[in-house]
């Protein structure tokens, strides 16, 4: 595997990079693989959604962070791959960090982006985990073949 760390980065930090963090965790959990999420619009460190601590235990999956968390440019090494949660975050990034060239998770495994759960029911929350299971399970899958 070329990467050493992998960042999954959305807007604040609250709801779909924490996720993503904390599933990318139990699929890579026998792998030497940093997981990280990250925030482009963080003011002040807050809690992150409930419903993905909720969603996360129905699942058995601890939470990884309790806190939300902004990205910058240190967080970035040699070895780091950096992904954003949808096409808008992918933007903000790459205005904010031009020598990062982010991509979606999405594109990177070729898949279709999932709609963000922010402010939708346990059920919305629910079926972004389970699309998003499916797709961090294909990027595991490449970056072993890479």
């Amino acid at each position: 595997m070329k990467y050493k760390k992998i960042i999954f980065v959305c807007r604040d930090n609250s709801t779909l990079s924490p996720l993503a963090e904390a599933i990318f965790k139990n699929i890579c959990k026998d792998k030497d693989l940093e997981i990280e999420s990250r925030g482009l619009v963080v003011l002040f460190e807050a809690p992150i959604n409930p419903k993905i601590t909720v969603v996360l235990g129905s699942h058995g999956i601890e939470n990884c962070r309790e806190r939300t968390k902004a990205l910058a440019e240190s967080d970035y090494t040699g070895g780091t791959l950096v992904l954003a949660m949808n096409e808008k975050s992918a933007m903000l990034c790459n205005e904010r960090f031009p020598m990062l060239k982010i991509t979606t998770v999405y594109d990177y495994v070729n898949e279709k982006e999932p709609e963000d759960p922010y402010g939708g029911t346990l059920i919305d929350y629910e079926k972004c985990f389970s699309e998003m299971s499916v797709v961090l399970r294909k990027l595991s899958e490449r970056l072993g073949e890479e």
